[in-house]
């Protein structure tokens, strides 16, 4: 009871050091206190990076919809582009000028390749790879283990991926481990990294390729 009084006593004392000019802990707000040890370090780091990307992509986001609302008058409508046309409206433009079809690109892009791609991706920027592991205990038949290796062939993690939904599983994505990383007795223990989504199991049984799309559940 003593913790709980004293934690329930934090975010008023806080309150009285901002209203008094004074920090606490020796941070001058609690996002300074937040983001210290975080890679933009303070609050001038988070909006720096945010007003960098602004201006391109507001810049980029009204040349979009000058073509959109062209393309809706050119098709004889004479209403203004809305939030909800916007990808309707680009789709015809990706169709029109670049000849386009996302869903002939679908195929290419199977849970499998596009996994796989994120594997190349890290292999290439820092040299970790990937080995599928046979014969691994798991929790579920469809867990798939893989040995990830250092640049220097050194082991550091077993990562498990389960991709498809069934009976008692929970919806959603997310990461987590079966078992952390930790030092004991001077000995590093890797860890166990699970990578859980639901891409649509019926592609799997009538046995066609899941397709990651991009709109739903994908790969962390």
């Amino acid at each position: 009871m003593e913790t709980r009084r004293i934690i329930g006593q934090l975010p008023r004392g806080w309150a009285r050091c901002a209203h008094n000019g004074r920090g606490c802990w020796g941070f001058a707000t609690w996002a300074d206190y937040m983001l210290d040890d975080n890679m933009a370090k303070d609050p001038a780091g988070v909006y720096g990076l945010l007003n960098r990307l602004w201006e391109p992509a507001r810049r980029i986001a009204e040349s979009e919809a000058s073509r959109f609302q062209s393309l809706i008058q050119a098709e004889g409508e004479d209403f203004k582009l809305q939030p909800w046309d916007w990808f309707y409206y680009a789709e015809k433009v990706r169709r029109a000028e670049y000849a386009l079809d996302e869903g002939a690109l679908k195929p290419y892009f199977k849970l499998e390749n596009v996994r796989d791609g994120a594997f190349e991706v890290a292999r290439r920027m820092y040299g970790i790879t990937f080995t599928k592991l046979n014969g691994l205990p798991v929790y579920h038949a469809e867990v798939e283990s893989f040995e990830v290796k250092d640049a220097d062939g050194s082991h550091l993690a077993v990562f498990c991926v389960d991709y498809h939904p069934r009976p008692g599983k929970r919806s959603g994505a997310w990461q987590t481990d079966a078992r952390p990383c930790w030092v004991e007795n001077g000995r590093l223990n890797r860890p166990i990294v699970l990578n859980v989504c639901n891409f649509f199991a019926s592609f799997r049984r009538q046995a066609r390729p899941a397709i990651d799309s991009g709109s739903r559940d994908s790969i962390s």
